[in-house]
């Protein structure tokens, strides 16, 4: 089975609207709110690539594959939560609560 797109809570809130107008639920399906062509990568990607393309697409998740099934979800949350403790690791290494 092949990866054919990605439905998220924020697809459901774009497709009901600001109103939240709650249609009848026999007529609405997964086909009239997912995300067609999601952004997949394998598992050995790059992470600086996958960075810069969600940036550049305004992507908020990519669907991770290994050997072509998927293995997992990456967001924009686990990239800032890794970026934040890159930042910290680096420069607030332990210890450094001395003063000068």
């Amino acid at each position: 089975q092949n990866l054919v797109g990605v439905l998220s809570d924020r697809d459901i809130k774009l497709f009901l609207g600001p109103d939240f107008d709650y249609p009848d639920k026999k007529d609405v399906t997964v086909r009239d709110v997912y995300m067609e062509n999601p952004y997949i990568v394998d598992l050995n990607e790059r992470l600086d690539i996958v960075l810069r393309a969600m940036a550049e697409k305004h992507i908020g998740s990519v669907l991770v594959t290994r050997n072509g099934k998927l293995a997992g979800v990456f967001t924009s949350t686990d990239a800032c939560e890794s970026f934040a403790e890159f930042l910290r690791e680096k420069f607030n290494p332990p210890g450094g609560d001395e003063a000068a």
